[in-house]
């Protein structure tokens, strides 16, 4: 067992658990979960609240606060209001208020590593293990306290980026359909638009690309200073680097290069059975055969021409295919044949793409704040509930 400071004491895990154990209500099953009502419902899932029930007689009120441990899933919550248990596989702990500040316990918990066991029990491994914690109530509340505040701080930006993130999304549907400049609407074969824009072919406003994988055996090819993008790497918008990168040797010999603002597409793999996969690069690329490059014609605006792309993605999906492999694909046909709305006021275009930029630059900065708060919190987590970093606290009378 890791040291740990003198104060702090090493408890079974059944010593954690209060004499009287929890009362054993009826649980409510899924199907019976209601999307509102008097009662939260909490299950072993991953969202805190999985539905709502107005049944007095399924609800614990009396042995608050109580941790749920999802027997199957391992995930672990802090309850501290009346709630009802959901389905099966839910096993309710109740602290040891003489030893523990139940939040402390709580954060402690989500910090043992637990072995993943697949859908089967955890419950009696979790049994196994032991729990250590500062003697003294005050610093285990200083350490709750501190742990809850990083963690909240944390959840009110995801919150923020997800709005944004609605946000742009609604900003989009709207520019997309109504432009800047005010004008009447007229209805064209892919809904309303303003009455001096067109629709163009996606292959008449860009040029379609295809790229490469240089061979994996050689090592030189992938040594470089290239950027080579994948499915893999698109899960943002602005790409401004890539996990692989290759050599200039093996970009002109085996995929391509695109300049910066070009628009890519997934056209292969099993991420198309949920959505199109569409972003853009800041900077100069390759990029592998399972990806399609667009680069604008000089006459188009780049970053319109990807936030069209990606407005109009939606009308892809009908197109996905199978391949005699069994992965998703989308026919290079499609992709050349999409309708995309197109302003005859060029300097429309670029406000629009400006626009967007800005707000896709906002989700940026949220996101990273975001996961800096995560892994500030799991970095606290660790240290704060093993002694390895003691917080300032007035020690117990």
């Amino acid at each position: 067992m890791t040291s740990v400071p003198a104060d702090w004491v090493e408890y079974d895990f059944d010593d954690c658990l209060a004499d009287h154990a929890p009362a054993r209500l009826e649980s409510v099953p899924q199907s019976s979960y209601a999307e509102s009502g008097a009662y939260p419902v909490v299950d072993q899932g991953a969202s805190f609240v999985a539905g709502y029930t107005d049944d007095e007689r399924v609800v614990h009120r009396d042995d608050l606060p109580l941790i749920v441990f999802g027997d199957h899933t391992r995930c672990i919550k802090y309850v501290d209001f009346p709630f009802a248990t959901g389905a099966d596989g839910t096993k309710l702990i109740k602290p040891n208020e003489s030893v523990f500040d139940p939040r402390f316990l709580y954060f402690a918990l989500r910090n043992l590593d637990i072995p993943h066991r697949g859908y089967n029990r955890h419950y009696s491994k979790l049994r196994e293990l032991s729990i250590t914690a500062p003697r003294a109530r005050e610093e285990q509340r200083c350490i709750a306290e501190a742990l809850s505040r990083i963690e909240r701080r944390g959840e009110i930006e995801t919150a923020r980026c997800a709005a944004l993130r609605s946000l742009k999304a609604a900003t989009m549907a709207k520019l997309f359909r109504e432009g800047l400049r005010g004008e009447p609407l007229r209805d064209t074969r892919i809904g309303p638009l303003p009455q001096s824009w067109v629709v163009e072919r996606l292959d008449g406003v860009a040029r379609l690309f295809s790229g490469g994988t240089p061979p994996k055996q050689h090592s030189r090819f992938w040594a470089g200073p290239l950027p080579w993008l994948s499915p893999k790497d698109m899960k943002r918008s602005w790409i401004p680097d890539t996990e692989d990168h290759i050599s200039a040797e093996a970009a002109d010999a085996f995929s391509r290069r695109v300049p910066p603002q070009t628009t890519f597409v997934a056209v292969r793999g099993m991420a198309l059975a949920k959505d199109i996969p569409v972003c853009a690069s800041t900077i100069e690329m390759t990029f592998n055969q399972d990806v399609k490059a667009i680069v604008a014609n000089e006459s188009v605006d780049p970053v319109f021409l990807y936030y069209a792309i990606s407005a109009r993605r939606h009308a892809l999906r009908s197109e996905v295919g199978t391949s005699a492999h069994g992965t998703r694909k989308l026919g290079s046909h499609s992709l050349e044949e999409l309708a995309i709305p197109m302003p005859t006021d060029m300097s429309e275009a670029r406000e629009i793409g400006e626009t967007m930029l800005c707000m896709d630059d906002r989700i940026e900065r949220c996101d990273s704040v975001a996961s800096a708060l995560r892994n500030l919190f799991g970095s606290a987590l660790e240290k704060f509930v093993t002694g390895k970093e003691r917080l300032p606290h007035s020690s117990d009378a």
